[in-house]
């Protein structure tokens, strides 16, 4: 049975470990590793139809090899055949991520009217990462530019793959698009109305500078004057603030930004009518669309 087997608990451990493992974002919500850890397992969503593909045939490997377990399911507990079910669901699902699958090519739609896709909560897995780790040395302070700077690659990709998405047929009904825009919009409200500036409002940022754009100091209680002038010496004379501050802005903000346009003011005009299509099910459409107009091939 499940509950006295050693395979099948060493199994769902290594469920959990190939999870994290292809979602290197979620780096955070591991409680087994350490701070240090999270420096080195922690990176910013990327969308990319490799690491898309990477992280789908991983969850296929892995419900495959489940559904092969030697279980006598009629021998099950009422808490096992639960646990059993959910990691079944968990990994059917991408790793609990249905905007995630690879094969049905949902991760070229764009958002959805809910926004429970990864690219909607970004800057709060960023800001959980930051609370993670303590932050003790120049390479500690590369690190956090670093992160900040690789989101400019996560903005851009997924605007990248709605385009592509329109090329090949895949796309929501335009009344769809519109709402989802209008759902982005708001969860990045600040960076929306005030632009890219306004970056420096958000979570993580006041995390980092406070709210007079400055280093917090309980965040950096253990960097001394010595680290930031020797940070200083290997950035060509460049502040660590001023640095920082340029990444909120023109990595974070501005990509952000222009991807929230991007679905507000052009994305929409390339979806399809309701009477075309209402579900994934007729995706992906024989003719691309632009202003509800079926277009010539």
């Amino acid at each position: 049975m499940l509950a006295e087997s050693n395979f099948q608990y060493k199994y769902f451990v290594k469920i959990k470990e190939e999870y994290y493992k292809n979602n290197r974002h979620m780096a955070s919500t591991n409680d087994d590793i350490s701070s240090s850890e999270v420096k080195k397992q922690f990176h910013p969503y990327i969308p990319t139809y490799e690491n898309i593909k990477k992280n789908a045939d991983a969850a296929r490997h892995q419900l495959n090899i489940l559904h092969h377990l030697p279980i006598n399911k009629t021998l099950l507990k009422p808490r096992e055949e639960r646990l059993l079910s959910q990691f079944q669901y968990f990994l059917e699902s991408s790793f609990d991520n249905i905007y995630g699958s690879y094969y049905d090519g949902v991760w070229m739609l764009g958002p959805d009217y809910f926004c429970e896709q990864p690219i909607c909560v970004i800057s709060n897995h960023l800001l959980a990462a930051l609370k993670r780790i303590t932050v003790a040395s120049v390479k500690d302070l590369e690190l956090i530019i670093y992160w900040i700077r690789e989101h400019r690659k996560t903005f851009t990709q997924y605007t990248e793959n709605a385009k592509q998405g329109i090329e090949l047929g895949m796309v929501q009904p335009v009344e769809v698009c519109k709402s989802a825009s209008r759902t982005l919009s708001t969860l990045y409200r600040q960076v929306y109305n005030g632009g890219p500036k306004n970056a420096l409002n958000l979570g993580f940022s006041t995390l980092l500078l406070g709210n007079g754009n400055i280093l917090n100091e309980s965040y950096y209680k253990f960097i001394t004057e010595s680290h930031l002038e020797e940070f200083k010496n290997k950035n060509n004379g460049k502040e660590y603030v001023e640095l920082l501050k340029e990444a909120i802005i023109d990595d974070f903000g501005k990509p952000l930004k222009d991807m929230i346009d991007y679905f507000k003011n052009e994305h929409f005009v390339y979806c399809s009518p309701s009477s075309v299509s209402s579900g994934l099910g007729g995706l992906p459409l024989k003719h691309k669309f632009k202003d509800s107009e079926k277009q010539e091939q």
